[in-house]
């Protein structure tokens, strides 16, 4: 099983939509290679995608021996994966 990388896949689709709820601003999809997500694909039969914050080639950007997340960038990740999960259990948003 290959990790999610389908934008019209309904996993993708529901963490947009609820990124896009939660932060007011469209959703930015990428690819990434810097992740462990290989090993829930090959022993968990579920479908798997990454969502967070981004900071990638910035001073403190991920991996970087500074590195760090403003709380506002937290702030609205959870509350678009709180969004994400109440849709995708067939909660409302509303």
């Amino acid at each position: 099983m290959e990790a999610v990388s389908k934008v019209r896949n309904p996993l993708v689709q529901t963490f947009i939509v609820a990124y896009e709820s939660a932060v007011g601003r469209p959703a930015r999809v990428t690819g990434s290679q810097m992740s462990d997500m290989g090993m829930v694909n090959r022993y968990v039969v579920s479908p798997c995608i990454m969502f967070g914050m981004s900071r990638w080639r910035v001073t403190g950007g991920a991996h970087e021996p500074d590195e760090f997340i403003e709380v506002q960038s937290l702030m609205e990740c959870l509350q678009a994966v709180i969004y994400a999960t109440l849709d995708w259990c067939g909660f409302s948003l509303e």
